[in-house]
């Protein structure tokens, strides 16, 4: 096997989906390719996503999550059935949230998201290292920033206080 067919293998899952839609009650049955997103995609995604929140940002949870799912499987399938061409028009939310799961295992099977604290961190104690909001392959560990707990996070020139419970 050639160094490009192996990379574009490790690049793409196949999965296929046989489910009777509880929403709907139809039988749906296909095959998909997912592709791992690069920053293109992403920004993709994230493009459509806002389209369909017609840039609103205080829109319920399970809309923007709907919307998100929508988007994801958009731009990251690049083979799918034809039942599947026009997802905006499905009413089995349920198949959509079993296609959704299988794009986001796949995704998250390589990809270690770093937080834009994590790059100020590397970067005060280690100038040049790591860039805020910077997305890493790995083996999957997430290393997480280092909180003290003895006493509350320092943000710029405030400390944030500490609640407890009252009995």
């Amino acid at each position: 096997m050639s160094t490009q067919e192996l990379d574009a293998q490790e690049s793409s899952k196949t999965f296929d989906i046989y489910m009777k839609s509880k929403v709907d009650g139809r039988l749906y049955d296909g095959r998909f390719t997912t592709v791992k997103l690069d920053i293109g995609k992403t920004i993709q995604m994230g493009v459509l996503k806002a389209q369909y929140m017609g840039g609103m940002s205080n829109v319920d949870l399970g809309y923007q999550l709907l919307a998100e799912s929508v988007a994801l499987c958009q731009v990251a399938i690049i083979n799918k059935p034809a039942w599947f061409n026009e997802p905006l028009n499905m009413r089995a939310t349920d198949v959509l949230s079993a296609i959704t799961k299988e794009v986001r295992s796949f995704e998250g099977s390589f990809r270690v998201i770093t937080t834009f604290l994590d790059g100020l961190k590397d970067e005060s104690s280690n100038p040049g290292a790591g860039r805020a909001g910077v997305e890493s392959q790995s083996n999957g560990s997430v290393e997480s920033p280092q909180v003290n707990a003895g006493s509350p996070p320092t943000l710029v020139d405030k400390q944030v206080p500490s609640i407890s419970k009252v009995s």
